[in-house]
């Protein structure tokens, strides 16, 4: 306007550098696997004057494309203005029982002005598919030599299930019954069920139904449970039979001593209740009426019960009653049977015809 200068005009630039430049941030989500898809948010930290372009990128971890998830490639854009755009992506459900797993989505910015170039968040995926595992209730006969015992998860997982197995003592013990085992069973990856062989004691003895426990607890794998338990029930094979023994006594034997008896040990006390019947012997002519109860201890097989005789003047044909037994408690093939006492007479007279002397008027 006044002064000295060579040139009377000029021009110079303000350059004005901006405090807001937004930062690009790709979000972090959980989906579980029957989602169909996730949502995941691509983000600027506050709004641009120019659209962000961003190029979406996915990359397997856990998750692989495409057994759990569809790989994708998009373009993502934020309006100027606004702070975030979402980019589905599809979710693969199937029926396999899996861990957890994740997959990474890469975020690069292809256009706008963001203070970073690229971020990444991860896509976590729950499973819904999660296997129970259980192990199995068997019966098995106490000569089958060993019991096959199935520990099971009830649909395939991705993984091996790794479980360990033990035996708990119930009222069948071991070694009595069958022998303690401590195992490892591995249910491969894909497939559901393992087989555990426990061996059983078959002895002589005759014994009721008897069981124990088998557990298993979850090693390693994935499984919505960390134990279960099965029961093995062992049925005896050498369950005893009862019986009343049948007898012959003199009727001035005094008293009869009647077995009662198991054809083999058993491993409990056997309680029989005996009762006698008048036949053609009879009450008090012949003998007492008994009503008693007869103890085969544990391990025995027979316990003689005593009925009293009566010893008369008379002479009386053979004769014989009734001697019943019931199981009370125990452990026997059949509830009853009956023997039969027979009394032989020791009054059986003599027939003699008199010799006479007689005039003869």
């Amino acid at each position: 306007a006044s002064g000295n200068t060579s040139n009377p005009t000029d021009s110079g630039t303000v350059t004005i550098t901006d405090n807001d430049t937004p930062a690009m941030s790709v979000g972090d989500v959980t989906i579980a696997e029957d989602g169909g898809s996730v949502s995941v948010p691509v983000s600027i930290d506050n709004p641009s004057s120019v659209d962000t372009v961003v190029s979406i990128t996915t990359t397997d971890n856990s998750a692989t494309d495409p057994n759990d998830y569809t790989t994708t490639t998009v373009t993502a854009t934020i309006l100027a203005g606004q702070t975030t755009v979402n980019v589905s992506i599809p979710i693969t459900d199937d029926t396999v029982g899996e861990p957890t797993e994740d997959f990474t989505v890469a975020g690069t910015v292809a256009s706008g002005n963001t203070s970073n170039p690229t971020d990444s968040g991860t896509v976590t995926i729950t499973d819904n598919d999660t296997p129970a595992m259980s192990v199995g209730d068997v019966t098995i006969a106490e000569d089958g030599g060993s019991v096959s015992v199935p520990v099971s998860i009830d649909n395939p997982s991705s993984v091996d299930t790794v479980v360990s197995i033990t035996t708990t003592d119930n009222s069948a013990t071991d070694p009595n019954d069958y022998t303690t085992t401590t195992v490892t069973a591995t249910i491969p990856a894909g497939q559901t069920t393992v087989n555990v062989s426990i061996p059983i004691t078959d002895d002589t003895t005759g014994e009721p139904t008897e069981d124990f426990t088998v557990t298993g607890s979850v090693a390693s794998g994935n499984t919505s449970n960390p134990t279960d338990s099965g029961t093995v029930t062992i049925t005896d094979n050498d369950t005893p039979a009862m019986s009343v023994g049948d007898v012959t006594i003199a009727e001035d034997g005094g008293s009869v001593s009647v077995p009662v008896s198991i054809d083999n040990p058993s491993s409990v006390d056997t309680v029989v209740s005996i009762t006698t019947t008048d036949n053609s012997a009879t009450d008090p002519n012949d003998y007492t009426t008994t009503t008693v109860t007869a103890t085969i201890p544990a391990g025995q097989t027979t316990v003689n019960v005593s009925i009293p005789i009566t010893d008369d003047v008379v002479g009386e044909p053979t004769e014989d009653f009734t001697v019943t037994g019931t199981v009370a408690s125990g452990n026997t093939s059949n509830p009853t049977d009956s023997g039969t006492v027979t009394i032989t007479d020791n009054d059986t007279p003599a027939m003699s015809v008199g010799d006479v002397t007689i005039a003869e008027d």
